[in-house]
């Protein structure tokens, strides 16, 4: 989704068919994170573009609401990438809501939705509500 809303085209509210961003422990700084294919295969192999493919200066400039999720237990480039995003909305003046799921993993938030642990439906939830 971030990638999405970076891209130039999609820049603001209009036109993206976005209300609003939930970001969920992804990468925003592609050159910043630990390579791997996974990687390679959303951002390709080009280290080169990795500045321009980054969802990281789109989302900045992006009008949507966000909301960004991180979990407890995510590998640590995660928690990195989703504090390098947090630190760079303050800065363009769009603090973000950011919620970290406590006693979770990269997986189990996701997999939590529709069971009696709230922490990440409820946030989400909220947000709709909200955004």
């Amino acid at each position: 989704v971030t990638a999405y809303v970076a891209q130039p085209a999609f820049q603001g509210a209009d036109g993206t068919g976005l209300a609003g961003v939930i970001a969920s422990s992804g990468i925003y700084d592609v050159g910043a994170y630990p390579r791997n294919p996974n990687q390679d295969a959303y951002f390709g192999t080009d280290e080169s573009l990795y500045a321009e493919r980054s969802p990281l200066s789109g989302v900045t400039r992006s009008t949507l609401p966000l909301l960004l999720i991180h979990a407890e237990l995510d590998p640590p480039p995660f928690g990195q990438q989703i504090e390098t995003l947090r630190e760079a909305l303050v800065e363009a003046g769009r603090p973000p809501r950011v919620v970290r799921l406590a006693g979770h993993n990269h997986l189990s938030g996701i997999y939590s939705i529709g069971t009696a642990d709230t922490a990440m439906s409820g946030a989400i939830l909220d947000f709709i509500g909200t955004a």
